[in-house]
C-alpha cells in the first residue's frame, strides 16, 4: 500500500509541475494530492496543497471563467475535515460553516445536484460537534443529514421488476 501512495504522490507532483490544459484540473491534482497525504496523515502537506487548490477555485469563480463554487465547497469541507482530524475545532467549524452555505445556496437552485453535498457536510459538522461535546447540537445535524437523504431516497424509482427465466 505504501509503494503505491508513493507511487502516485511522485505522478501527481510530476503531473502538477507542468502546465495543465486548464488550471481547474491542476487544482483538481491538488486536492486529490491532498486527499492522499490525508490518508497517510501527512496533514501538513494536505493542508497546503487543499489551500493552494482553495485559492485557484476561487480566483477562477471570482473572474467568471468558470463556475467552481461547488468546488471551492468541497475544498473548504476537505479543510474541515482535515482540521477536524488535527483537532483545530474552529478552523474547522468555519470552513465547515462556509462550505454548508455555499451548498445550501446551490442545492435552493439545483437540489438533485447539491442536496447530498449539503447532507455530507451536515454529517461533517455533527462530527465535528460530537468531538467537541456538543451534543445537542450535533444531533440536530445528524437529524437533518439522515433527513435529506431519507428525501434523496424516497426520490429514487424503484428498480424494474424481475423476471425469472426458470
Amino acid at each position: 500500500m505504501i509503494k503505491i501512495h508513493s507511487f502516485l504522490d511522485s505522478w501527481m507532483k510530476e503531473s502538477l509541475s507542468k502546465n495543465t490544459p486548464d488550471d481547474i484540473e491542476k487544482a483538481t491534482m491538488l486536492n486529490n494530492l491532498a486527499g492522499l497525504h490525508c490518508q497517510t496523515k501527512q496533514y501538513r502537506k494536505a493542508e497546503k496543497e487543499y489551500r493552494k487548490a482553495l485559492k485557484i477555485r476561487k480566483q477562477l469563480t471570482e473572474e467568471n471563467l468558470v463556475d467552481c463554487e461547488a468546488y471551492v465547497a468541497e475544498t473548504l469541507k476537505n479543510l474541515g475535515v482535515l482540521h477536524d482530524n488535527k483537532k483545530q475545532y474552529a478552523q474547522a467549524e468555519k470552513e465547515l460553516n462556509e462550505a454548508l452555505a455555499i451548498y445550501r445556496r446551490l442545492a435552493a437552485e439545483n437540489p438533485a445536484a447539491h442536496q447530498a453535498d449539503v447532507a455530507m457536510t451536515l454529517n461533517n459538522l455533527g462530527l465535528l460537534h460530537a468531538n467537541t461535546n456538543q451534543y445537542p447540537k450535533a444531533e440536530e445535524e445528524y437529524n437533518e443529514a439522515l433527513e435529506i437523504h431519507r428525501r434523496l431516497a424516497a426520490s429514487i424509482p424503484p428498480p424494474p421488476p424481475r423476471t425469472s427465466w426458470m
